[in-house]
């Protein structure tokens, strides 16, 4: 999994600001890109399953594993 550094974090979430919810994968590279988010931070994201679903920012942030080091992306999205 590709780890970010506390600027990239940052930069992340400020990109990822207007997202709405619930949100897939897809829905949350296009707006990264979009919002020109560290590349590092996209290719995370680009590394959770292609199904992933978020309902809500705390899920995107435990599935990156923003919320708690050394948390790895949580897995059986439908």
């Amino acid at each position: 999994m590709t780890h970010l550094n506390p600027d990239e974090k940052t930069a992340l979430q400020d990109a990822l600001r207007d997202l709405d919810y619930p949100a897939t994968r897809e829905k949350v590279v296009e707006l990264a890109k979009e919002n020109n988010a560290p590349r590092d931070a996209i290719a995370a994201i680009l590394e959770l399953p292609e199904t992933a679903d978020f309902h809500d920012p705390a899920q995107l942030r435990q599935a990156l594993g923003i919320d708690v080091p050394g948390v790895k992306p949580a897995g059986g999205w439908e």
